[in-house]
């Protein structure tokens, strides 16, 4: 895999995990107060068609092939998105 080929892979799969975490959060905050099977479901659903935007995603990049440095890219872009939310949070509460 050519290097050029290596850092679009890192860099979307980084901005995926942003985006991954946010829409995660956004889930959380629009099905909080639903029944619990609805939360479970809608939770999944969400899950699931992310999981697939990320694989379409990554077979118009890399022709599909997953690498472990791909997963902590967007590992990294999730924990990011959480520390920025919570600093967010620290300033709004001031």
């Amino acid at each position: 895999m050519s290097l050029d080929l290596q850092i679009k892979t890192i860099i979307s799969s980084f901005f995926f995990g942003i985006y991954f975490a946010f829409i995660i959060l956004l889930n959380y905050k629009l099905t909080y107060k639903l029944k619990k099977i609805y939360n479970i479901i809608i939770t999944f659903l969400v899950i699931f068609f992310n999981t697939l935007l990320y694989f379409l995603i990554l077979l118009y990049i890399n022709n599909g092939i997953i690498h472990i440095y791909g997963l902590l890219a967007m590992l990294s872009g999730c924990l990011l998105e959480q520390y920025f939310e919570h600093l967010i949070e620290k300033l709004y509460k001031k």
